[in-house]
């Protein structure tokens, strides 16, 4: 019988789970569930969704399958509160919120931590902006907060029959209360920003182990007792895993999913700029995060709008269509509006606005503003210049051949995507193997990773990139660049 890692993903609109061959490193019985892309969700919607999918994924190999460990990997941010007797305060609120922000915390985190510390500025959607807005303008439901968790958190209290008050760092860290630097809760922010540091969880390895699966999942399954299930993590940092992103001298790596990242593993901690996250990673090192919120979630908007016009056009022929557009979009231009650094830049085309009659110059300006946004994080960050290849991951790069090559170009380097589509879900599983002694070092899960052909960047288009585009681009839209 072979036996398996279990990973599961809860992303912001669907939950993933798959089983990782062990021997094989091939990911095995994937099922993935839809749900609300909402900022808020029911809990029992959500526990529901989850279940199914896990069912599903373990029927799949015949109800027999032999599953060493299970790993979690969760959407990071937003808050899972309950209450004193550890039921949950509904709804579940995810990074989408945008109603629960009082831009008054962003002061006072300011004047009590550092960025460095903190590794972001708590802005809308972080855990701890929810938490002061409750304090502020919610005081019956704060006042019934026995403790709160995340989305992984989430999942593994299911799992386990009952939460157990704990999260890890990578989780800790997406609160913006967390102090990044010596592992720990930031308990002068806390305090100043008056949330009881009773109700914060207990912070583990992300690799422990939490306990076992519980009997009655156990049974639902068909799956034999006992089975451990690991603290588990934030999906960020779950898919900088699965995508082979194990140390320092590992390449930066690009995800464009619904919002959209640039990462980079770093071993020593890092002092920069604001717009540049700091999260921990594995074996005592650190992520560094440039994160935009224009991600595929744009490409979508725009297929939406455009099948107003043209109701049969899909991906597939929008990407067919900006391919044939020159790099540059010939002078259209796209912004994907305000960013966590830059709150009021505006959205939209700019420059040559008689290519908006065309669904390939559209598409491509798309495409090329997402990018936009990650290239300029690429600079504060510092990409090894040393290094000629970089990591690719999300659906978008995993789909459109157009979308790698434009980026491959923008970036001018080599550009590396994983065989396996569901990076976070692989990450999961891996991090089980490690909490379950299967695999102990990085280099025991290289049969794991498998890569596709690289996309070569072409050097004509990345010297128009480099020369012309980006200045022109900052040309074209000043009032949105400071």
């Amino acid at each position: 019988m072979a036996q398996y890692l279990l990973g599961i993903d809860l992303g912001t609109s669907s939950v993933k789970a798959g089983l990782l061959n062990v021997h094989t490193g091939i990911l095995e019985a994937f099922h993935a569930r839809q749900y609300s892309e909402y900022s808020e969700y029911d809990s029992m919607m959500l526990w529901d969704r989850i279940l199914e999918t896990l069912y599903e994924v373990c029927r799949k190999t015949g109800g027999n399958a032999d599953i060493a460990a299970i790993g979690i990997s969760g959407q990071m941010h937003g808050a899972v509160l309950y209450d004193s007797g550890g039921k949950v305060i509904e709804p579940l609120i995810n990074w989408r919120d945008q109603k629960r922000y009082d831009p008054s915390v962003l002061d006072l985190s300011k004047s009590t931590a550092q960025p460095n510390d903190t590794g972001a500025n708590l802005v809308a959607g972080y855990t701890g902006s929810i938490l002061y807005w409750m304090k502020q303008h919610d005081q019956e439901n704060f006042n019934r907060i026995g403790h709160f968790g995340l989305f992984t958190d989430f999942v593994r209290a299911k799992l386990l029959g009952q939460s157990d008050h704990a999260t890890d760092p990578t989780s800790a860290a997406s609160t913006g209360l967390f102090d990044v630097q010596s592992n720990r809760w930031h308990e002068t922010l806390i305090t100043k920003l008056g949330i009881p540091l009773s109700i914060f969880p207990m912070v583990h390895r992300t690799a422990d182990i939490a306990g076992v699966l519980s009997e009655s999942i156990t049974k639902k399954l068909n799956l034999k007792p006992g089975i451990p299930v690991i603290y588990g993590g934030g999906d960020n940092q779950m898919s900088m895993l699965g995508s082979g992103l194990s140390s320092a001298a590992s390449p930066p790596l690009i995800n464009i999913g619904t919002g959209a990242q640039l990462s980079k593993v770093v071993s020593t901690n890092y002092r920069g700029g604001s717009e540049i996250e700091l999260r921990p990673y594995f074996d005592k090192q650190y992520a560094l995060i440039g994160a935009s919120l224009g991600g595929g979630g744009h490409y979508q908007g725009l297929r939406d709008e455009l099948q107003k016009t043209h109701p049969d056009i899909d991906y597939i022929q929008m990407n067919e269509r900006a391919a044939m557009v020159p790099a540059g979009s010939e002078g259209l231009y796209y912004c994907t509006g305000p960013s966590r650094s830059n709150p009021k830049r505006k959205k939209g085309f700019f420059g040559k606005e008689q290519n908006l009659q065309s669904v390939g110059h559209q598409a491509r300006a798309v495409m090329e503003g997402i990018l936009m946004d990650l290239y300029d994080l690429s600079i504060p960050i510092g990409l090894d210049n040393a290094n000629p290849n970089i990591v690719g991951a999300g659906k978008a790069l995993q789909v459109s051949l157009i979308w790698r090559q434009i980026a491959a170009d923008m970036f001018g380097k080599s550009l590396h995507l994983t065989k396996n589509v569901e990076n976070a879900v692989l990450g999961a599983a891996l991090m089980a193997g490690r909490g379950a002694n299967i695999f102990n070092a990085p280099g025991e899960w290289a049969h794991v990773i498998k890569s596709e052909t690289p996309i070569n960047p072409n050097s004509g288009h990345s010297m128009y990139y480099h020369q012309h585009y980006f200045a022109e681009w900052k040309k074209q839209v000043p009032t949105l660049v400071e």
